[in-house]
């Protein structure tokens, strides 16, 4: 279709909610996107670290194995996906792969102009938007002619809806489906006595109220980090999802947007529209018991055996709520020798920022390793890392910072090994990445008082 896509948006990176977390808050959304007349956005709104972004790629594997997902972006400032440039071409794509019957609407559109001149309100209505509209017209007059269908149910013969299938429908349907062929078939067997014609009418209503579910069935949208994105553009694009949502009647509206972000100002005084629906639970208050059963279970899950059993719950009484401490804290004491890690975190004071000590204690540690002559040079590996719009490999990292080495084990790979809880990649070609972007934020700070000392 010659759209210029962001490439890395649709949040591969994170896994699941462990079984067993979560159950709460993943209820209460998975509720809101089945049941109707609820509001059409719903807000995921918390603290960093708190695990946002593992529930809305959990919920995406959900939906999309049910096919209620239309089209998901995770905005990622330590991926570089910030702007809001590109960011209608990226749903249009994947709606497009979604959707089959909207892949013409957008190819009319690219088509009639030249996408890079429009604004990014101009590229969402006329690539996202407009054939959204669309849509909900083909699923409306389909579900007129499911429902007079149902109205009339005498008539047995084979329905006739083969331009259905561009349309999305759960898989119940493609059973209840087989289950009215298979009916069909015995009747054509065995004559249309009355106990074939009784099983045939049945799987027949089956099925033709298994559409008329799946055609009045919201479709989903996942946007994720909104905060990630540049304030200017995540005002302009968020904005016109709020317009054309709420240009639909409770009753009629097809499409459903969840999101996530951090509580930044504009953030919240988005969430105050009468259309969107606030979650009900904290994903990070000590206070609240859920918080604390899942912190439990996820550092048991990948310390057990690592540590002694009585060490497990002290560790995770230091979370103080927060996924992105316990996921960082298990991979330190997982990478670092027996013991070390451990006692390293318990030498530790409890504070109000519980993160950012941890953060520190890191850094710390890796300063250690480092030795006082390389010091310096690992200092500005760290720098150049949190200053970079988009992540830079190890090759590029030691020709900027010219650190010499033709090995693999030139002065960057090994200090970003320094790191391996709060990094990635270096290794092969990958990119070096922070885990989360808290570490870029407090790293940048505690470099920049470091240079100031």
């Amino acid at each position: 279709m010659g759209l210029q896509y962001v490439e890395g948006a649709g949040g591969d990176q994170y896994s699941r909610c462990l079984e067993g977390t979560r159950k709460d808050i993943l209820a209460e959304i998975i509720q809101w996107a089945a049941k109707d007349n609820t509001k059409p956005v719903f807000s995921l709104v918390d603290q960093a670290g708190t695990g946002k972004s593992t529930i809305s790629a959990h919920l995406t594997r959900q939906w999309e194995g049910d096919y209620s997902l239309i089209c998901r972006f995770f905005f990622s400032k330590i991926k570089g996906i910030a702007s809001g440039y590109h960011f209608a071409n990226t749903l249009a794509r994947s709606m497009a792969t979604q959707i089959p019957s909207l892949r013409q609407f957008v190819v009319n559109a690219v088509r009639d102009k030249n996408t890079w001149e429009w604004s990014m309100e101009e590229q969402l209505e006329s690539l996202v938007l407009m054939p959204l509209s669309k849509l909900k017209e083909e699923r409306e007059k389909w579900l007129s002619v499911v429902r007079e269908e149902i109205r009339k149910k005498a008539n047995m013969e084979a329905p006739q809806f083969e331009d259905m299938h561009d349309t999305i429908i759960e898989k119940s349907v493609t059973k209840n489906l087989q289950d009215y062929m298979d009916a069909l078939s015995a009747m054509k067997r065995d004559g249309r006595g009355e106990e074939t014609l009784n099983r045939l009418e049945t799987a027949y209503l089956a099925y033709l109220r298994a559409l008329e579910k799946s055609l009045s069935a919201p479709l989903l949208i996942v946007l994720d980090a909104l905060d990630e994105c540049l304030e200017d553009d995540r005002s302009k694009l968020f904005r016109s999802f709020i317009t054309f949502l709420s240009s639909f009647s409770a009753e009629s509206v097809p499409f459903k947007l969840f999101f996530a972000s951090r509580p930044e100002k504009d953030v919240m005084d988005i969430t105050d529209s009468q259309v969107v629906e606030r979650t009900q639970s904290s994903l990070h208050l000590p206070s609240t018991p859920s918080n604390q059963d899942d912190i439990m279970i996820y550092v048991e899950s990948r310390l057990h055996g690592k540590l002694k059993e009585d060490q497990i719950p002290l560790v995770a009484a230091r979370a103080d709520g927060l996924f992105i401490w316990a996921f960082t804290a298990t991979k330190f004491i997982i990478d670092a020798p027996p013991g070390m890690a451990f006692d390293k975190l318990m030498q530790s004071n409890l504070s109000k920022r519980p993160l950012d000590d941890l953060y520190a204690t890191i850094l710390a540690d890796a300063c250690n390793h480092a030795t006082e002559n390389w010091l310096p040079d690992f200092t500005k590996v760290v720098q150049l890392i949190c200053v970079a719009r988009e992540p830079l490999d190890v090759k590029t990292i030691d020709e900027l910072l010219d650190l010499g080495g033709e090995s693999e084990d030139s002065g960057s790979v090994t200090f970003v090994e320094f790191l391996s809880s709060v990094l990635s990649g270096g290794r092969d070609g990958q990119p070096v990445q922070a885990l989360h972007p808290t570490f870029i934020e407090f790293a940048a700070v505690a470099m920049e008082r470091r240079k100031s000392h």
